[in-house]
C-alpha cells in the first residue's frame, strides 16, 4: 500500500483532512507533462499503509480528495472487483443484445402493420 516514494517533484499541499485515522491530502505539482494533481491517503496509524491516485482529465479533483477509496476501486481495482466489472460488463452486453433484438423484432412488427395498412387502404 506504501507508494509514495515517487514524489519526488516538490508538490504543494491544496487541501488537508484526516478522517477516520487517515489523513487525506490534495497536491498540486508541475512536471515535464504539465501540471499534476494527486490525492495521497496516509494510514495515521501506520504511516507505512498509504497510496496515491493521480487525478485524471475529466475527473473532479474534489470529489477525488472527498471520495478517495471510491476512486482507488476504479483507478486501481483489485483482482475481485475486476472480476465483478467483467461479470457485470458480460450481462450487460447480453441485455443490449437482446434489446436490439427485441428493437429490430418491433420494428419489423411496425413495417408489418404498415403495410398491411397500406394495402387495406389501396384496397379500399
Amino acid at each position: 500500500m506504501g507508494d509514495l516514494e515517487h514524489l519526488t517533484i516538490p508538490y504543494k499541499s491544496l487541501e488537508f483532512r484526516e478522517v477516520n485515522g487517515f489523513g487525506v491530502s490534495l497536491l498540486s505539482g508541475n512536471t515535464k507533462d504539465g501540471n499534476s494533481l494527486l490525492v495521497t491517503v496516509v494510514d495515521e496509524k501506520d504511516a507505512g499503509r498509504c497510496f496515491t491516485l493521480e487525478v485524471r482529465a475529466g475527473e473532479d479533483p474534489h470529489q477525488v480528495f472527498l471520495h478517495p477509496f471510491a476512486y482507488r476501486a476504479v483507478h486501481q481495482p483489485s483482482e475481485d472487483t475486476k472480476r465483478v466489472y467483467d461479470e457485470v460488463a458480460a450481462r450487460m452486453a447480453a441485455i443490449d443484445q437482446e434489446e436490439a433484438a427485441t428493437s429490430i423484432l418491433e420494428w419489423e412488427y411496425h413495417k408489418r402493420l404498415a403495410e398491411a395498412a397500406l394495402k387495406l387502404s389501396e384496397a379500399a
